[in-house]
């Protein structure tokens, strides 16, 4: 409501200007009207009714119990909350590498404990499976939420899965990726050609370019070009 906007906006100003309060009101009030404005300017739809698979009573949740399109939904809220926490001020003299890290960048650093937390559950995850069968379906769940999240623009998390992927524990799992069907292994070529070896991850810049906005970039992108 702009009548109500501009009351905050007056009331706001009444603050000591470099008081916690002050700012904190402001920055509160500026994130709330930019993401009316994104919905707005993307002319985007209501959110979708949750995909939720029928689950007995009194049996532990697995990740095979979840719909793989709703995990991902899930992850792209969750790191679009942390990615839109992060203030430009972060990335300001590789200040997530200095002593006052915690300090000068929080954001950042809660952004990449996360990603890390993650890509340990994908690996953990699959090694968990003691039956070989099970650890391809697990396997083949994961790449499936990475084939969704790469439609809703959600490159940190295609990158958390890649990552898992690629970690020593999961790669050498050859009996377990001779078991995935055909569509799992076209995923996983593509996340590949995506995060490939060609130098600089070019493949990946121009996708960063050709997409269509909103997008969860991959942040250690950013952080590498800036080191």
């Amino acid at each position: 409501d702009p009548q109500l906007v501009a009351q905050m906006r007056k009331f706001i100003s009444k603050l000591e200007s470099s008081s916690v309060t002050a700012r904190s009101l402001a920055r509160a009030l500026d994130k709330a009207l930019l993401d009316i404005d994104v919905a707005r300017e993307f002319n985007l739809p209501p959110p979708p009714e949750p995909l939720l698979y029928e689950i007995e009573g009194g049996m532990p949740l697995s990740i095979l119990d979840l719909h793989p399109e709703e995990v991902a939904r899930q992850l792209a809220l969750v790191e679009w909350q942390s990615w839109s926490m992060i203030n430009n001020s972060e990335f300001l003299h590789n200040a997530w590498t200095k002593p006052d890290k915690e300090k000068n960048s929080p954001n950042i650093l809660i952004m990449i404990r996360a990603s890390n937390k993650r890509i340990n559950w994908i690996s953990s995850e699959i090694l968990m499976q003691q039956e070989l069968k099970t650890r391809a379906l697990v396997l083949t769940k994961f790449l499936t939420i990475a084939e969704k999240s790469l439609a809703l623009n959600n490159y940190n998390a295609v990158m958390e899965i890649y990552a898992a992927l690629q970690t020593v524990a999961i790669h050498r799992l050859k009996m377990t990726f001779d078991l995935l069907p055909q569509k799992a292994c076209d995923t996983l070529d593509k996340l590949s050609q995506l995060w490939g070896a060609e130098g600089n991850w070019a493949t990946l810049r121009d996708t960063l370019r050709k997409a269509a906005p909103p997008c969860i970039p991959y942040l250690g992108f950013f952080l590498t070009d800036l080191t």
